[in-house]
């Protein structure tokens, strides 16, 4: 039974390290977003709005970095699948050494 779908290696190794290269582009966000700890200096009506983006700020500093982690692990994921893979392929594609009789 076929399902029509094919994953080729290559294209898992590919894959891989284009989600590598997002969990690395999450990590830079974060470390732009920390490079910008200083507030607007403004006490009138900006403000308020400072006060929220405080807060906002410090949310997005404690869940992205675990984003970003994640999201290379799953490209680690992704490259050990295919390394795993290719592995049992050439094993079931190697000549038997001794015979089993």
């Amino acid at each position: 039974m076929t399902t029509g779908i094919d994953i080729t290696g290559e294209a898992v190794r590919r894959q891989a390290s284009h989600v590598r290269a997002h969990g690395e582009d999450y990590e830079a966000a974060v470390e732009r977003l920390r490079a910008r700890s200083g507030g607007w200096g403004d006490d009138g009506l900006f403000a308020e709005f400072e006060a929220v983006w405080h807060e906002c700020r410090l949310t997005m500093l404690a869940t992205v970095p675990a984003l970003s982690g994640t999201i290379g692990g799953v490209g680690d994921g992704l490259a050990l699948v295919s390394g795993n893979v290719g592995a049992a392929d050439q094993a079931v594609t190697m000549p038997e050494i001794t015979s089993w009789a």
